[in-house]
């Protein structure tokens, strides 16, 4: 799933939230470009969306990843947007649709809070999978 489905709903909210997509910001250790960040309600938050393989710990082992990624990134957005330290929010998705109670919190965060949202995301993810799984299987070869 693309980031843009996510900017497209936060949009919608203009009045509550700005959004800045795939900024890339130089730190100490590199450059890192994450999603999107988000401002809302005076914070500014850190949004990345990553799909995953639905296997045991691979969900939650990347939202650990993508928070200790991203968390460097608070002191210099909060400088530079003059607002305070918000979260790192990643969103997290299975191949087949699952998102872990965490996605759902970080999409909370962002007042994306109705079913359709999620099934709409769930929905995209498991479309994008079957495409990628269709890209790499040669269903016109014959055995011979």
């Amino acid at each position: 799933m693309k980031s843009e489905t996510l900017s497209r709903k936060l949009a919608s909210k203009k009045e509550e939230i700005s959004i800045i997509e795939e900024a890339l910001i130089p730190t100490q250790t590199g450059n890192l470009k994450p999603d999107l960040v988000v401002v809302n309600q005076g914070r500014v938050h850190v949004v990345d969306v990553t799909v995953r393989h639905e296997d045991t710990g691979y969900l939650d082992e990347r939202y650990r990843s993508k928070v200790d990624k991203y968390t460097p990134l608070f002191d210099i957005l909060a400088h530079q947007l003059k607002v305070e330290k918000g979260r790192v929010l990643p969103i997290v998705v299975g191949t087949r649709g699952c998102m872990v109670v965490t996605t759902i919190e970080s999409l909370n965060e962002i007042h994306i809070k109705d079913r359709g949202s999620y099934i709409t995301i769930a929905l995209l993810v498991l479309r994008h999978s079957i495409e990628i799984y269709h890209t790499f299987m040669d269903y016109d070869k014959k055995d011979t």
